[in-house]
């Protein structure tokens, strides 16, 4: 055993199902990559408590690693799709707008 009570093949499973650029493998190809029978990966994915709360620790790492370069192409997108609703969230996001009653 490994990082948290995992073993390598679960930290290299974890590395597969968090990857973005993975997003169109199976959960067969990432337990045959891997080297496990892909029951074996179910079984993880819903029974191992330390193998999901590294999947959902992984998954929040990569989106905060994500964030800068998401709020760099958000204006971007708000001013080609006219959208008021993202705008508004953005603006909320950044501390430029907050909601005030009189």
């Amino acid at each position: 055993m490994t990082r948290k009570g995992l073993n390598e093949k679960q930290i290299a499973a974890i590395a597969l199902l968090t990857d973005p650029s993975t997003k169109g493998m199976t959960l067969k190809e990432i337990a045959e990559r891997v080297g496990v029978s892909e029951s074996t990966l179910r079984r993880w994915r819903t029974e191992n408590d330390i193998f999901i709360d590294e999947v959902i620790a992984q998954t929040r790492r990569n989106a905060v690693a994500d964030l800068p370069r998401v709020m760099q192409a958000v204006p971007d997108i708000i001013i080609n799709s006219e959208n008021a609703a993202m705008l508004r969230t953005w603006l909320q996001s950044i501390g430029a707008l907050t909601e005030k009653i009189e």
